[in-house]
């Protein structure tokens, strides 16, 4: 999956242009693979930018408010310059394929004693295949 660059409109993958048709921006496809990788517990590679990134999962799809919830970082120090920069990146698999897609407007909300980071659904995601990793001999 290509690398992420800032740019004016936020966070996307280098040579954006060539990946675009991976991207979807259905709602409907969007919410079912969120709601897919919360079933499945998957595992989240977050990043704020530079070099921090931590390892979170998905704990709540509302379609009603359209809000995403993520469980917060073990290190405040990564959740504080997630709240700072106010945008990351997320990369997970799903049923081997990779999935990337970027967060903004980040607020923490608690409930019951947790804390999760709370974000609008994401407006596109991308899920890339690579096929050439499944060629038989």
């Amino acid at each position: 999956m290509p690398d992420p660059q800032e740019n004016s409109a936020g966070v996307e993958p280098r040579g954006f242009g060539e990946y675009r048709r991976y991207v979807t921006e259905s709602r409907l496809e969007i919410n079912q693979i969120l709601h897919a990788l919360m079933r499945e517990s998957s595992l989240v590679t977050a990043s704020p930018g530079g070099d921090d990134f931590f390892l979170t999962s998905i704990v709540g799809v509302d379609e009603k408010s359209d809000q995403l919830l993520l469980e917060c970082g073990r290190s405040s120090a990564v959740t504080q310059r997630v709240l700072e920069t106010q945008r990351m990146i997320c990369n997970t698999s799903l049923d081997k394929i990779k999935i990337q897609f970027s967060c903004c407007d980040i607020e923490v909300s608690a409930d019951g004693g947790e804390t999760y980071l709370r974000t609008p659904l994401p407006s596109e995601l991308w899920r890339l295949l690579r096929r050439e990793n499944y060629r038989i001999p």
